[in-house]
């Protein structure tokens, strides 16, 4: 049974299918003004959602509880996304270590690690948009490295401008069910403008402008204001930045009222307005809450698995939190190691992937953070973490030692991390405790 996020995009995908329009509810198909599917993250799993339903007869289907008879098909199709997703990370790889001699292992290695890491393996069986977009924003980043990895004057040959086209495509289908995939989109124009590559630059803009920016005008002629994609990024910047927040989707009585009085066109504008005078009136509690949430996105003590449908699966729940706190850690700590390894090996693409890389995080920091949210990263990180374990594999005993010294180091950095967490989050943790095991 879905919960929450994932009922309403499967109300708004049979919705879609069955013709009433982007709604949830389909008692507003008459009024599309009082549906609130505006709210929801999209518009871009909702469509795909829908074109599954229709692709296998779902049209005909009155009831969006019919999803059960369809689910077969969503699980299908995100497998088969996720193991593309797997080889563009052996492909992003081939490209980064073009220049190591170990660069086929390196590849192997990453796409085994995005491969088994059990955070993804579980989100891709649910409703949930994540596997789409780790498909896209991958897919993205592989056509834009292929883009900048090109000479200056291959650039400008027709494969090349191919190329942006795809990268281009892939980012405006990436930032359409996650709108926070603006900002890594926007990595690549800026490097291409950078290096004057002006006619690849104009290019990169094709497709956010045709896709993302149709859709948003359609929002704004329909409710008759300028709006993106969706409301919900302004309320979540409430949710992250008011005087009670704690960083995660916690919110106070004010918000909840607020959420139930305003319809979200208005609650947006009500939104922006409250986060500004908190940030005039309170900018040290601004500043401290994004230092919070900085932490919380990187700490080791954030894993998924507590998910409503295996609350009454108490031992498969756990078995699933360790695997994947597990994971978590190893992902983190071999990723920066080779982020640091990375950098000081004078790879000609270091800046602009690990610029890709730093924009991920500085996209979700600012709203709130949840544990789902870093996913987007890991094929990233898994590209890093590759290069420390397969570097220490090949290296003689002093480049050992050193690279040992540099995994000591990190792992010191995250017991510091993950101890600030905890004291910030003592009372959440304990309150968690305690409704798993009473």
């Amino acid at each position: 049974q879905p919960h929450v996020d994932a009922k309403a995009y499967n109300r708004i995908g049979w919705n879609l299918t069955r013709g009433l329009g982007y709604i949830e509810n389909r008692q507003n198909a008459q009024d599309p003004l009082r549906d609130d599917a505006i709210f929801r993250v999209g518009p871009g799993y909702e469509f795909f959602l829908s074109g599954l339903y229709r692709l296998f007869g779902g049209e005909a289907r009155a009831d969006p509880n019919s999803y059960r008879d369809k689910l077969w098909v969503i699980w299908i199709a995100q497998a088969f996304l996720r193991a593309l997703t797997i080889w563009f990370v052996f492909k992003i790889a081939l490209l980064l270590f073009f220049y190591h001699a170990q660069k086929h292992r390196l590849a192997l290695a990453a796409a085994t690690m995005f491969g088994f890491l059990p955070d993804l393996i579980i989100i891709n069986g649910f409703i949930l948009y994540e596997t789409l977009l780790l498909f896209f924003g991958t897919a993205a980043v592989y056509f834009s490295l292929k883009v900048l990895s090109a000479s200056k004057s291959n650039i400008q040959c027709s494969q090349s401008t191919l190329n942006v086209g795809f990268a281009s495509l892939f980012w405006a289908l990436a930032i359409l069910p996650r709108p926070s995939e603006l900002l890594p989109f926007l990595v690549f124009p800026v490097l291409l403008i950078w290096q004057k590559y002006w006619r690849a630059a104009l290019v990169s803009f094709l497709f956010p402008i045709l896709l993302v920016g149709g859709w948003s005008l359609r929002n704004s002629l329909l409710y008759n204001q300028p709006l993106f994609t969706t409301t919900a990024g302004a309320y979540a910047l409430w949710v992250g930045n008011n005087e009670h927040a704690t960083g995660g989707y916690d919110r106070p009585a004010l918000l909840q009222r607020a959420r139930e009085r305003y319809h979200s066109t208005e609650l947006s504008s009500v939104s922006v307005n409250a986060v500004k005078h908190f940030v005039r009136d309170r900018p040290l509690k601004f500043l401290e809450l994004q230092f919070k949430k900085t932490i919380m996105y990187a700490s080791l003590i954030r894993p998924t698995g507590f998910w409503p449908e295996l609350q009454h699966h108490p031992a498969i729940q756990w078995l699933l939190i360790a695997a994947s706190a597990i994971g978590t850690a190893f992902l983190f700590i071999f990723a920066v190691t080779g982020a640091f390894l990375f950098w000081h090996d004078r790879a000609s693409l270091r800046v602009v992937f690990l610029g890709f890389v730093i924009a991920k995080p500085l996209a979700v920091i600012p709203f709130y953070v949840e544990t789902r949210y870093r996913y987007s990263i890991y094929p990233l990180l898994a590209l890093l973490a590759a290069f420390p374990l397969v570097a220490f594999w090949h290296a003689d005993m002093a480049r050992r030692k050193t690279i040992l010294k540099i995994i000591g180091g990190v792992c010191l950095l995250f017991l510091a991390i993950t101890t600030i967490d905890a004291w910030y989050s003592f009372d959440a943790i304990m309150a968690r405790l305690y409704e798993m095991f009473f």
